[in-house]
């Protein structure tokens, strides 16, 4: 169940759309929902074409999640992290490094290079990667515009919506959030673009942003 222990193993997968049932409102690597504990696992993903709920790792997070190394590609819809898509309240992220492109088919919901959402705790957390749009040469914000012109976008290089609290956590150097596309369509208010979190209410704290 989604409340056991996984610990201390490699996972090398593919998921794509089509071979999860359409009653699943969460995907992960290893779990759609996780209120138990992961913990010291290296992970090797390929998430290509889900809808929304994606998570590299889990989809929703309720437990704890540590000592995580993940890096392949993660491509979704709304809510989307490479790590998870949300991390709710009771839910706890720390020392995870993620080297993971994230590739967004579509866009009007929360997006962040580890987290599309968190409520709850991250701590000690690294990306290393890429965060673009449809295709290489059209950016978040061509998606933006196609899809959600008239909605609210949130692109974070660690969380794209934070109600919770974040810390120690570093978006690399050779890290990139890719915003080309409609010139129409900018960074404002409604669709905030940051290297750490884009929209905040909670804590953040002793966090790196040395990406572009």
């Amino acid at each position: 169940g989604s409340s056991g222990v996984l610990t201390n193993f490699n996972l090398d997968i593919r998921i794509e759309q089509g071979m999860i049932g359409t009653t699943s409102k969460y995907t992960g690597s290893i779990a759609g929902i996780n209120s138990g504990l992961i913990e010291n696992i290296n992970i090797k993903t390929n998430i290509v074409n889900i809808v929304d709920g994606v998570g590299g790792v889990v989809g929703k997070n309720n437990g704890s999640i540590k000592n995580i190394n993940i890096e392949g590609f993660v491509e979704g819809a709304d809510l989307v992290g490479t790590v998870v898509a949300m991390n709710e309240t009771s839910g706890a992220l720390s020392k995870i490094s993620s080297n993971t492109l994230l590739r967004i088919n579509s866009i009007h919901d929360e997006v962040g290079g580890i987290a599309a959402h968190n409520k709850g705790l991250i701590d000690q957390v690294e990306y290393i990667g890429k965060i673009d749009g449809i295709t290489p040469a059209n950016g978040l914000y061509r998606a933006a515009h196609e899809y959600a012109s008239n909605g609210t976008t949130s692109v974070g290089g660690i969380v794209g919506l934070n109600t919770g609290t974040v810390s120690n956590t570093v978006f690399d150097k050779d890290s990139i959030i890719d915003v080309r596309g409609e010139s129409t369509i900018a960074p404002t208010s409604s669709y905030p673009v940051a290297g750490i979190v884009a929209k905040n209410t909670g804590i953040v704290s002793k966090s790196y942003s040395a990406g572009k």
